[in-house]
């Protein structure tokens, strides 16, 4: 098996001609210029250094939390939410249930006295 290594200067110095030709690049170059109003080609450094030039120290990367803590997290929420609104449901329709059972029970007790 051939070691097979990507030459990138040979890459750009080979097709060099046929991306000068693309039309894209042209409409590219008009929008700067347009844009701009000045030759990209003349242009040195970034092409919007302003943004850089407010920065006290440079970027600290910073990770994401952890998603399992998250959804652990939410987990506890939604479990303690049902059993909040279990116990005030139970608690709002004591009453009712209350009510209910003298029905249930007055109804049984007519069935078992007819023959």
């Amino acid at each position: 098996m051939q070691n097979i290594h990507d030459d990138w200067d040979a890459h750009w110095t080979d097709y060099a001609e046929s991306a000068a030709k693309n039309p894209s690049q042209e409409y590219r170059r008009r929008l700067y210029r347009f844009i701009f109003r000045r030759d990209p080609a003349r242009s040195g450094g970034s092409i919007l250094p302003q943004p850089y030039e407010h920065i006290a120290a440079p970027a600290r990367q910073t990770r994401l939390p952890v998603v399992q803590r998250w959804a652990l997290v939410l987990g506890l929420v939604i479990v303690a939410y049902l059993v909040a609104s279990h116990l005030v449901w139970r608690s709002v329709t004591q009453d009712l249930r209350a009510i209910h059972a003298d029905i249930r029970k007055a109804i049984a007790e007519s069935l078992q006295g007819e023959p």
